[in-house]
């Protein structure tokens, strides 16, 4: 008599755990041609990092993270990804990814395939020149993001902008049982247990 509610328990169990959900966190959408380029480059003395600040509403694995990035053929290299804590480009470094851009095109420019697990609240990412590249960033996207970055030789550390740059970050949300779901759950544990108590009786 045990066996039917043992099946329901599994089945509940299953079907209360989280499914992981493809969203955009940021997606700006794609700068359209002939706006405004922002450098983005490190030619030793002349150099210039960018940045934007986003939240994640919800626990969450990133997946993607881009930039909508051009680069002169004569000056191709690697941009290195970084994800720091806290609504500013100064927070703990959590997690970075080497991308090498290897095409002059404007497009979008990062790392997939990512698994970096982030908990609900504010992140900043940053784009930093390694030594050699020379690229940009083009601007005034359809759903500019807010809070953006830069550096350089004369910003005297980092400073906020509203450059309005391209930017993608994608994730894997849990989505959360709903509480009926784990009622059920619950119910069915009861049932379970009520039964073995009724075999040893």
């Amino acid at each position: 008599m045990l066996d039917w509610r043992k099946a329901l328990v599994v089945v509940l169990t299953f079907a209360s755990v989280g499914a992981a959900e493809a969203v955009s966190i940021v997606d700006t959408g794609p700068a359209p041609a002939g706006t405004t380029l922002v450098s983005l480059n490190d030619q030793g003395v002349s150099f210039q990092h960018l940045g934007v600040t986003f939240n994640v509403s919800q626990a969450s694995s990133i997946t993607s993270v881009e930039g909508w990035i051009g680069a002169l053929d004569s000056e191709l290299g690697n941009v290195l990804f970084e994800l720091h804590a806290g609504a500013t480009p100064t927070g703990a470094l959590l997690f970075s990814s080497l991308v090498a851009v290897g095409s002059g095109t404007d497009g979008w420019r990062g790392a997939t395939g990512l698994n970096w697990d982030v908990s609900a609240g504010d992140y900043t990412l940053t784009l930093i020149a390694q030594p050699g590249f020379g690229g940009w960033m083009g601007t005034s996207p359809p759903n500019p993001e807010g809070t953006e970055w830069f550096i350089n030789p004369l910003s005297g550390g980092w400073t906020t902008t509203t450059f309005n740059m391209g930017w993608r970050v994608g994730a894997q949300e849990t989505t959360v049982p709903e509480p009926a779901t784990l009622l059920l759950v619950a119910l069915g544990l009861a049932g379970l247990g009520w039964g073995r108590r009724q075999r040893v009786n």
